[in-house]
């Protein structure tokens, strides 16, 4: 009796040691690069599961058409197996081996003329990994690793990955064995870019946008977006190198006629695009008469910085303005109350904090409106009812006719460039100004008593 019960805990041990999982991976990468994955996807078939792909269902693709099946296998029973992948749940597409001695030595006859995979099965549980319809099994498992150069991986399923995360990655060693290596993957995605400062160019009105590049690894180029005429819809204008200077100019751009907003986009060394930046929006400078001879500005406000105050700035000459008063940024608009007579030039402006960085962008620390010309000579050249001068153009003498009110007044003749240069008494109700003595051109004749210039040619 205890011979029998020895020998049946001997079977039984002898059973539960022949049973064995193992699990089969096959990579379908070189596959799907002329072909496709059926959509019943991957099967296997061999003498284990008397040759019929249906027998336990499909394989499973745990990622990047990597395709995995565990299965439980007496050994005693099945001391070798044989078996073959198939693309769908039929014979239709099965592997095909036109080389036996392939390397690895994987195949074998499981009958005569017939060729299949073969694989003598162990006691304890394993996995087999292979390529479809090759013998190579160059499987590496586990692992962590961090993209930084595009050309150290090729995606095995011709996707993109922007995201860390776990992923199937092919690659070839230096002996040129195509390998699949399942990992945790950090990847380094294209930083967004951020716009310094967006400004106008007095001479030509066109705007530059201005960024920084310090320090941002593996970056080709840069390209520009532009709000198009419909809200929030961009188009990209241009681009670039990383090399270049970091600016670009819009030369579809006037600052003159409206303001305009931008984004920023980067493109690393991989060929793969950054998301847009924050936009920038410049400001536009519009201006009109106010009472008393004043002068009015409004203007929009800039976006894309933290700022503190606008700088109202004015002079004769686009090159050389001077801040004339400091608002603060919730005002969008301002009166000039003492403008200057004659031809002035306004612009408003803000100035950035830090400075964009000089090494790079050169030293940009300011964002300013366009230029508008305000010239009081010429918006106070309707005529006066109680005022007539003629003829304009003149050649000789000018007539200036007034009223009584101006009789023995004195004014002031200026020309073009605001100089004084003469003064003349109106001492009857039609007066003579001779204009022999001076040179073709523009002149202004100022009535000191309700502060009007005439507009005078010769």
């Amino acid at each position: 009796m205890k011979n029998i019960l020895l020998a049946i805990l001997i079977l039984t041990r002898f059973h539960a040691l022949s049973q064995t999982n193992i699990t089969f991976r096959v990579n379908m990468s070189s596959y799907v690069l002329s072909s496709y994955i059926d959509p019943s996807g991957i099967y296997i078939a061999g003498n284990f599961n008397g040759w019929d792909p249906n027998m336990g269902g499909a394989m499973t693709n745990i990622g990047n058409n990597v395709w995995e099946k565990t299965i439980q296998i007496n050994s005693s029973q099945f001391p070798i197996l044989y078996y073959r992948f198939l693309n769908g749940n039929s014979w239709a597409v099965p592997e095909v081996f036109n080389n036996i001695a392939l390397t690895g030595n994987c195949l074998g006859e499981s009958s005569p003329g017939y060729t299949h995979r073969m694989l003598n099965t162990p006691l304890n549980d394993t996995t087999v990994n292979y390529l479809w319809g090759q013998c190579i099994s160059c499987f590496i498992e586990g692992g962590t690793d961090t993209i930084t150069s595009c050309n150290n991986y090729t995606w095995i399923d011709g996707n993109t990955y922007y995201a860390t995360g776990n992923y199937h990655i092919l690659y070839s060693n230096q002996n040129n064995c195509d390998s699949v290596r399942r990992l945790a993957l950090t990847i380094l995605n294209p930083l967004t870019p951020e716009i310094c400062l967006v400004n106008s160019d007095n001479q030509t009105a066109h705007n530059r946008i201005i960024w920084e590049k310090e320090n941002l690894p593996a970056v080709d180029s840069f390209y520009i977006w532009k709000e198009s005429n419909v809200q929030n819809v961009y188009n990209r204008i241009g681009g670039t190198s990383y090399v270049d200077s970091a600016f670009f100019i819009d030369v579809n751009s006037n600052a003159n006629v409206k303001s305009e907003k931008y984004q920023l986009q980067l493109k690393d060394s991989c060929g793969y695009f950054s998301t847009l930046s924050s936009p920038h929006k410049t400001i536009h400078l519009t201006t009109n008469l106010g009472l008393n001879n004043s002068i009015n500005l409004i203007w929009n406000h800039y976006e894309g910085l933290t700022y503190g105050s606008y700088y109202i700035l004015r002079g004769n000459n686009s090159n050389d303005l001077n801040i004339i008063d400091t608002i603060q940024n919730g005002l969008n608009s301002y009166t000039d109350v003492n403008p200057v007579i004659g031809s002035s030039l306004y612009q408003v402006g803000i100035i950035k904090d830090t400075p964009c960085n000089p090494q790079k962008s050169g030293n940009f620390n300011a964002s300013y409106s366009n230029v508008v010309d305000v010239n009081l000579a010429n918006l106070h050249s309707i005529e006066n009812s109680k005022i007539k001068l003629y003829p304009n153009p003149v050649k000789d003498i000018l007539k200036i006719a007034v009223s009584e009110n101006y009789l023995n007044e004195e004014i002031i003749v200026f020309d073009q460039l605001l100089r004084k240069i003469d003064h003349f008494k109106l001492l009857d109700l039609i007066n003579d100004l001779d204009f022999t003595m001076f040179n073709n051109g523009v002149y202004y004749i100022y009535f000191p008593s309700n502060s009007i210039f005439y507009k005078i040619a010769k």
